[in-house]
Formats: C-alpha cells, structure tokens, sequence
C-alpha cells in the first residue's frame, strides 16, 4: 500500500526527512523550471518554421499539421482559446503562406482552414527533432526508473485542476 504525506502544516516525508511543504515547495520549483524549459522550447521552434511566428501560432500549425483540415472554431474549442487569439493567429499563418483556406462544403458559412503541405513536413521534422531532446535523458534512466517518473506524472496530471 502506498503511503502518502500530506502537503499541509510540517509533517514528515519519512523517505527524506524533510517537512512535506518543503517538498512541495522543490516540487513547484522543478514544474516551474519545466515549464520554463517547454516555452522557450516552444518559441525556439515557432521561430525555427518562421522568425515571425509566436508560440501561438505554432501549436494551431500543429494541430492543423497533425490533424488535418478543420475550422477555426474547432481549434478555439480543442485549445480553449479565444476565438479573437485563433483568428489573429490565422491571419498571420495565412499571410505567412502557411495555412489556406476553403469553403467548408458542408457549411457555407464556415471555412476549412489547412496547412500547406510543404508546412507540415516542416513542423513534424521539427517536432520529431524536438521530441528526441526531450526524451534524450531517458536513455540513461532505468527501465524502473522511468515507469516510476511516468507513473508519478500521471498520479499528478490526474491531480492537478488548472
């Protein structure tokens, strides 16, 4: 059975002996320090498709790169965006010759928007560059090790209400 340690007034991690809100205090340090590491990652990579284009952009590019043609509403929905964000977004894609846009033929009043596929190519070598960094110090982890992170990161994940 596990045991778990709550993160309120000083008790004790037994496993470390430090207070538990220390330990909760180390644990927002490193998210926050990930975080930090995937925006800059997330802009370096916005970059490298385009000098113009901010993060934002990039995560449309690359739901419409991995997905496939959809709407704008789609995407406002799938990211929980707002609707003027993807709109602006769109725009510059559009401008930047990057996504197109076609009537949509079930609903004359929407449109198909779609990354050009010279784009796409881009944004998934790109990604797959990006992915093999990220998992790059996993190489040196135990198979045990690593079921222990990702079981960890799940238990948080299913935790965490943002």
């Amino acid at each position: 059975m596990r045991q778990t340690v709550a993160m309120t007034g000083h008790d004790t991690a037994p496993e470390t002996g430090r207070d538990a809100s220390d330990l909760a205090d180390l644990a927002r340090g490193q998210l926050l320090l990930v975080t930090r590491r995937i925006r800059r990652a997330l802009v370096a990579i916005a970059r490298e498709v385009d000098p113009s284009l901010d993060p934002t952009g990039f995560i449309l590019l690359s739901t419409l790169a991995d997905r496939g043609e959809m709407r704008s509403t789609d995407l406002v929905a799938l990211h929980d965006m707002d609707k003027a964000v993807v709109s602006r977004q769109v725009r510059t894609l559009m401008d930047l010759g990057m996504v197109t846009r076609r009537p949509d033929p079930a609903d004359a009043r929407a449109a198909l928007l779609a990354v050009v596929p010279a784009t796409a190519d881009r944004v998934r070598e790109l990604r797959a560059r990006r992915a093999a960094t990220i998992v790059a110090p996993f190489a040196s982890w135990s198979q045990a090790d690593l079921a222990d992170f990702l079981r960890l990161l799940e238990l948080y994940n299913e935790g965490v209400a943002l």
